[in-house]
């Protein structure tokens, strides 16, 4: 068997990955419930799983850790462990790096108020940012999402990022106008990419907004309309 798909069931209670660790041809495996209370259980035996896989699915299955088995498969292309609580007990965390990797959906709890360093670029994603994410976020300092195919807008929260320095979202498919936000009250931020998606609009939408800016990188996207005096100064005199 190559392909075992048990995706978007009402399976409950326990369910063990020695199950299909004998399967030696498996390529894409699929698991998730409807129902809150699957659980997907690894031993040492399921930890030894036989074949390489390609495409992982193991969503809404109550994951407290990361599958053992994912350190020996060297064929991954897609793995999706969203809707878990992989992350939720570590209300502490400050850094996360998950850079390089073939995740196509985060869900981040609520609980990480200290984190100050998070680098999901060069993943699948394709979600839109949560709205609120600047208040689930509001210690962050680094944020690097490039190189994925994150949609719609910038959420108009990030500016309560009030110690963010660094935002690279360059590379996705972004798109609508930059919330004014961004360049008003949010002075800590100092290095901001952007390009390579679909922004619209006015970079800034009156000439009297000031930013805190150093370095700005904004090509090959959509934008229109005049560059203000006051950000032409802020360059030339930076």
């Amino acid at each position: 068997m190559e392909h075992l798909s048990l995706h978007d069931n009402n399976f409950q209670g326990l369910f063990s990955l020695d199950l299909v660790s004998e399967l030696t041809e498996l390529k894409v495996f699929k698991l998730s419930s409807l129902s809150s209370t699957l659980q997907v259980v690894e031993t040492n035996i399921s930890s030894s799983l036989k074949s390489q896989l390609k495409s992982l699915t193991l969503s809404n299955c109550n994951l407290k850790k990361i599958p053992g088995f994912l350190l020996f498969q060297k064929e991954m292309r897609v793995i999706d462990l969203s809707s878990n609580t992989l992350l939720k007990n570590n209300t502490e965390l400050q850094v996360l790096f998950l850079q390089n990797n073939s995740f196509n959906t985060f869900t981040l709890p609520r609980t990480h108020y200290k984190l100050q360093f998070l680098d999901l670029s060069a993943n699948n994603f394709n979600d839109k940012l949560h709205k609120d994410v600047g208040l689930m976020l509001p210690r962050l300092r680094h944020l690097n999402l490039s190189n994925n195919e994150f949609q719609e807008n910038m959420p108009s929260s990030v500016s309560r990022m009030e110690d963010l320095e660094f935002m690279d979202l360059s590379y996705n498919n972004f798109s609508g106008k930059l919330p004014r936000s961004l360049f008003t009250g949010f002075y800590s931020l100092k290095w901001l990419k952007i390009s390579h998606n679909r922004f619209t609009g006015p970079i800034i939408r009156k000439a009297g907004e000031e930013t805190s800016l150093m370095t700005l990188i904004m090509d090959n996207n959509m934008f229109t309309g005049k560059i203000t005096d006051n950000l032409q100064g802020r360059f030339q005199d930076g």
